[in-house]
């Protein structure tokens, strides 16, 4: 690999006009040969001075030993100017080494210089002709990003930058910004600088809260020309190194911005280095200079120190010294007094080379893409530094905006949080200060908006509950709460979770991803459309009767239902106090397992969770076996799986899964169950038990309509549930049917683990749905989702691949009471061999696109 060195140049401040100085004539000095023994390490910033020096086409000019030293800066050097509104006057170089004529001249966005003017600039050097820019808006780092630039971006130039916004800063950290200097040359939002006379005060409220976010964030703060009670503001706040650029020191000018002593100890504590600048002070010759810096060296220490960040100081008060001249003169003064190469070279820009290499590196590095990431990867990034919550929240937030409201219009969001980002900005000062939670700290997920939360409308997609805020959360989203999520928004669902397409009178028609024209699957069809589309790490969802598995399938996605009475149902609006269970849908089985841990557990309101506690293992992440089909053995249950007329397609992707999973050791037994039939289409009580049971929650949640029936009567509903609302409204919960299908139920349960036992099977598969799913407006049918919802048992969807026309399909595994466990090691087995989860095409990466 090409070895990269990294040439930077910090800001170089003007000569001031009301300093005076008297110029000194000093012999420019023979280049010394200890020097260029120094030269790979060194960072050599007078490019403001003497560009033309860096220019290959002036190479010949250069004497040979210069070549050798300046052999890193001779690689066709570019500098990009990014800023839309920026004017020179001045003298500009373009790439080839051709000079613009001097006077203003305002590049466009993009446009490639090497710059000789006086106006700020920041440099990036690499072999591989990287680009360097001053970015002071966040368009302008969006810009740079957008040309491929290899971005430090270092310049922040204060509230015209942030524009009075925080989030600002956050959108320049993703696209690259790394360092940021917060004042500059004027007083501003953020605190007082150098100006004539000089500003008092600090740091504003705001900019101490710029400081803190930059800390959050990783970022590496300049305070160079900040006055000294901002620069004391800085340091106090600062856990990120701390870099003073240049400028002079308090006991060799009283200039304002000169640091002091203290404060060289300070920055040096962060990590940070000094740079230091003879400025405010006639230097009569080199040893004087040198005596200014061996000052520095012993107050901040050797690692902490430099002057390659700015040399102009030197040029500005000592006549004829040119910038190699200086260059050679200090470094030979600093070995003839015993300091050796490697410190000379830390001293001559080693330092702020390994602060910027840092920077550049991490710049060079793309904003972390949470399309398809999984929880696991996204704490690893927020773990190293890479990405923050917050940032994560605003990506999910972008992709939502590009493919909910734009493009595709999926229309899976019901809601969005409007306290997400804040509380991804507190999680990541919790991580900062205390460490992770676990692995959900700071992980963005949506929920199906029957959940209850306190802080956001539960609506269950009802116009009828628009804007009802329960008056407190449900047992599964306080224990994700408690695990560090941030709730991005709720999602929509089939109003009331009463159907299987997912449209409602708030939130509309929700659209599948893979193929707008057909439905999403539902009741849980929102989040499962939204997790497809990566608008979150993962969701949560409500199964009755296949309202997890059925969006999972539709969706290229994995979803568990898990035992009835596994999980609470507590703060779910209900649909069937039978059937009821909420739980994950997710792009992979790492990340559903990672939440089931979370969501599982006995809560004390939920009678059906007694006793869960003792069925459930430390964490269900031992189960994450990648052979785990090897040896397995599956009851295909063929009565489901007929390859004629509109069961076609499905069968077909059902039968090639299942001989891939035999060639990966398992063993598949085709079986026919007789009598499954009959209970599972007979078994159902939703009609029976859906008006009870929302009844009660509307009383009790003092929700703005009392009943089904006040619901119907106001019309405040989806003209497509009517009939289902008015068959439940007028269903007898008393009646000896309910009792006669509640005792089929058992009937149910006894067949199916029956048919495992007798045949030895680790589970049953058959498809989560039959048939394709149906364009929109059209009713689903094809569903099988009644065999576990009807007997309690658990069983999980997962991608089995897709159709000849490209769309998804789902295998449901069933499994005996409490087994989550094997089918997590099933599915996990199956999605390594398989490798079914394909995003989908109408959704991309924001970073590819």
């Amino acid at each position: 690999m090409q070895r990269r060195i990294f040439w930077v140049v910090l800001m170089i401040a003007p000569a001031f006009a009301a300093c005076t100085s008297v110029p000194v004539e000093v012999p420019a000095p023979a280049p010394d040969p200890r020097v260029l023994a120094i030269h790979e390490q060194t960072v050599f910033a007078d490019m403001h001075a003497h560009p033309s020096r860096f220019h290959r086409a002036n190479v010949e000019s250069i004497t040979g030993a210069e070549v050798d030293l300046y052999r890193a800066s001779t690689m066709d050097l570019v500098v990009a100017n990014i800023s839309s509104d920026m004017a020179f006057d001045g003298s500009y170089f373009k790439r080839d080494g051709s000079k613009v004529e001097k006077g203003e001249y305002k590049p466009a966005p993009g446009e490639v210089y090497a710059l000789s003017a006086d106006r700020l600039m920041r440099l990036n050097k690499t072999f591989e002709l990287g680009f360097a820019v001053h970015a002071d808006t966040p368009e302008s780092v969006i810009a740079a990003r957008q040309a491929n630039a290899v971005a430090i971006m270092p310049a922040l130039e204060g509230a015209d930058a942030l524009e009075g916004d925080i989030d600002n800063l956050y959108a320049m950290h993703e696209q690259g910004l790394r360092l940021i200097q917060l004042v500059h040359f004027r007083n501003n939002e953020l605190g007082h600088v150098q100006t004539w006379p000089y500003s008092p005060g600090g740091l504003t409220e705001f900019g101490e809260e710029v400081v803190r976010a930059a800390n959050r964030l990783g970022m590496i703060i300049d305070m160079a020309h900040a006055n000294a009670e901002t620069q004391a503001d800085i340091l106090a706040l600062s856990t990120q190194p701390v870099v003073f650029s240049h400028g002079g020191v308090r006991r060799y000018t009283d200039h304002d911005r000169a640091v002091t002593d203290d404060q060289i100890r300070a920055i040096a504590a962060t990590g940070g280095v000094v740079g230091i600048w003879p400025h405010g002070r006639h230097i009569a010759d080199i040893a004087e200079m040198v005596d200014y810096i061996e000052h520095v060296i012993e107050v901040g220490g050797i690692d902490h120190v430099g002057i390659g960040s700015d040399l102009r100081g030197v040029s500005t008060y000592v006549k004829g010294f040119d910038s190699d001249a200086k260059f050679h003169a200090i470094a030979t003064e600093l070995l003839d007094r015993g300091y050796s190469a490697d410190g000379v070279g830390k001293v001559m820009g080693g330092n702020f080379f390994r602060v910027w290499q840092e920077v550049t590196a991490m710049a060079q590095t793309a904003a972390f893409d949470v399309f398809e990431a999984t929880i696991p990867e996204l704490q690893a990034a927020l773990n190293s530094g890479k990405t923050t919550s917050h940032v994560l929240v605003r990506q999910y937030l972008d992709r939502i905006e590009a493919f909910d409201r734009d493009g595709p219009q999926l229309n899976a969001m019901i809601a969005i949080n409007p306290q997400a980002m804040e509380e991804a900005a507190r999680l990541d000062q919790e991580r900062q200060a205390r460490g992770a939670r676990g692995p959900l700290h700071g992980i963005p997920i949506v929920l199906k908006d029957n959940f209850d939360t306190a802080d956001m409308p539960t609506t269950g997609g009802s116009v009828a509950l628009q804007g009802f805020i329960p008056p407190d959360e449900g047992f599964q989203v306080r224990k994700l709460r408690e695990a560090g999520v941030v709730i991005i928004g709720k999602t929509n669902l089939h109003e009331l979770a009463r159907g299987i397409e997912t449209i409602s009178s708030l939130g509309g028609q929700t659209l599948n991803p893979y193929d707008p024209r057909r439905n999403p699957g539902g009741s849980s069809g929102g989040t499962a459309a939204a997790v497809a589309a990566s608008f979150a790490a993962v969701g949560m969802g409500s199964d009755t009767c296949g309202s997890i598995r059925i969006p999972a399938a539709n969706n290229n996605l994995f979803g568990l239902r898990v035992t009835q009475g596994l999980s609470s149902r507590d703060g779910i609006i209900p649909l069937s106090d039978t059937q009821d269970v909420g739980g994950p849908l997710a792009r992979s089985m790492i990340d559903l397992v990672t939440v089931l841990d979370v969501t599982v557990g006995e809560d004390p309101v939920d009678k059906q969770t007694r006793g869960a506690s003792t069925k459930i293992p430390e964490t269900y992440r031992h189960h994450l076996q990648a052979e785990s089909l090897e040896g397995a053995r599956l009851g295909l249950l063929t009565d489901y799986v007929q390859e004629t007329g509109d069961y076609s397609d499905v069968s077909k992707v059902i039968r090639k899964a299942t001989r891939l999973m035999a060639e990966s050791g398992a063993e598949i037994v085709e079986i026919e169950i007789e009598g499954l039939e009959n209970l599972r289409t007979t078994t159902s009580v939703i009609n029976y038990e859906f008006r009870v049971g929302l009844d009660n929650y509307l009383v009790r949640s003092y929700a703005p309509v009392k009943s089904l029936a006040e619901i119907l009567e106001t019309g405040q509903f989806h003209p497509a549930l009517e009939d289902r609302f008015r068959r439940s409204a007028n269903t007898d919960a008393t009646a000896k049917e309910y009792f006669d299908r509640l005792e089929r139920r058992d009937e149910l349960a006894q067949l199916l683990v029956g048919a495992m036992t007798s045949n030895e099977l680790d589970a049953l598969v058959y498809p989560t749905l039959r048939v394709k799913p149906n364009l929109v407006g059209e009713r689903q049918s094809g569903s099988l989702c009644h065999i576990a919802a009807h007997s309690g048992l658990p069983a999980i969807s997962l991608p089995a691949g897709f159709t000849a026309d490209g769309v998804p399909v789902g295998i449901e595994l069933l499994a005996r009471p409490f087994e989550e466990g094997r089918l997590i090691e099933l599915g996990f087995g199956w999605e390594q061999v398989a490798m079914p989860r394909r995003p989908p095409a109408l959704t991309p990466s924001l970073q590819e696109t």
